[in-house]
């Protein structure tokens, strides 16, 4: 598998996600998270703004997924210091890793209608793009 590939995975697996998911204001499921994963080995930081429902900084993590898409949550830290958790529902993402760019493009069913424009860069790597959802204040 590509590295462009791997660490598109890796941000769609969780916007977002930026996610930010890429990955924003809304959570999916009601389901909330206190501990952020910015250590782990796969995680991606970036930034988002969601208009009028905040804006702020995201981290995801992929884990070990191996599916073409996963669906992780994005934690954020709005610019006033309150956390939420983003699950998201579809993304418009283009991933770009040493002069290659790529598109990719998911939905599925699920609550959570905020909007959120997100972007990222890590080692040559970068996205940019939107992702929908919905987000849980955690704290």
């Amino acid at each position: 598998m590509t590295k462009l590939i791997r660490r598109a995975r890796v941000f769609a697996a969780g916007v977002i996600a930026a996610t930010a998911i890429s990955a924003a204001v809304v959570g999916f499921g009601g389901a909330s998270a206190s501990a952020s994963p910015v250590n782990a080995k796969d995680a991606l930081t970036g930034t988002f703004d969601c208009g009028s429902a905040g804006s702020g900084t995201f981290v995801v993590n992929s884990g070990n997924a191996h599916a073409a898409v996963t669906w992780n949550v994005a934690h954020l830290t709005f610019a006033d210091g309150s956390t939420a958790v983003f699950q998201p529902r579809a993304f418009d993402l283009t991933f770009t890793f040493e002069g290659q760019s790529m598109t990719q493009v998911a939905s599925k069913n699920g609550p959570g209608s905020t909007v959120c424009n997100i972007s990222a860069s890590q080692d040559g790597f970068s996205l940019s793009g939107t992702v929908t959802g919905k987000v849980t204040l955690t704290g």
